[in-house]
């Protein structure tokens, strides 16, 4: 059962969800976190604007009706879908992108036609230059919200397990503005974390990687 959903505003999340737990009540603790119980539409919408508008740090919009308020907040934005992976090589080091100043996994836009696994791995290969990519299992959805030319764009990225090898060159896509990619052990994470987007330690935990 789907107890709700985090969307990130850069660094700010915004929880929808039907259900508090012990992160959210540590969360409903902080002075900059907006706080809206069983919520009216008006109220999701202030909550987006302050969101994006204002110093408030993070929101959390409980609710029992979770599908309605989930539906009414994505008519808000421009909805895209992406897909991408967490790629580990055969000494379980994990890949690293560096694309607009901070450390990422490689993902894209879905094509029209195209499913979201082919998809993970077509950007995995465009972005960093591997050729053997093995798709694994499924590990967990994000979503994250930015304005792009004059839209206002809802992104949910679905990440999937993926293997490749060490062995083959890597190459950074500049066109995608990547710079960077390495790879990273498992005990030197931190490194990355550190100035990499809040999305990505999830998709991390779902990989059984952080606690």
């Amino acid at each position: 059962m789907n107890n709700g959903y985090c969307v990130y505003f850069g660094e700010k999340p915004c929880f929808i969800t039907s259900h508090m737990n012990e992160r959210l009540y540590a969360l409903s603790s902080w002075g900059g976190t907006i706080i809206v119980n069983q919520p009216s539409p008006s109220a999701v919408l202030q909550t987006i604007h302050d969101l994006d508008r204002t110093d408030a740090e993070a929101a959390i919009i409980l609710t029992n009706r979770l599908d309605y308020y989930w539906s009414l907040f994505k008519e808000q934005f421009t909805c895209i879908d992406a897909a991408g992976g967490l790629v580990s090589n055969e000494k379980d080091e994990l890949l690293f992108i560096f694309r607009k100043g901070r450390w990422d996994l490689p993902k894209g836009k879905l094509d029209a036609g195209e499913t979201l696994g082919a998809c993970a791995v077509r950007e995995v290969q465009e972005e960093t230059g591997l050729h053997a990519v093995q798709l694994g299992m499924h590990l967990c959805n994000t979503w994250h919200v930015y304005h792009e030319r004059g839209a206002y764009i809802l992104k949910q990225s679905i990440w999937y397990q993926m293997k490749a090898s060490s062995i083959e060159v890597l190459v950074p896509q500049i066109e995608e503005d990547i710079t960077s990619i390495k790879w990273v052990p498992q005990n030197m994470l931190d490194e990355v974390l550190g100035n990499a987007y809040p999305s990505i330690r999830k998709v991390l935990r779902q990989a059984g990687m952080l606690g």
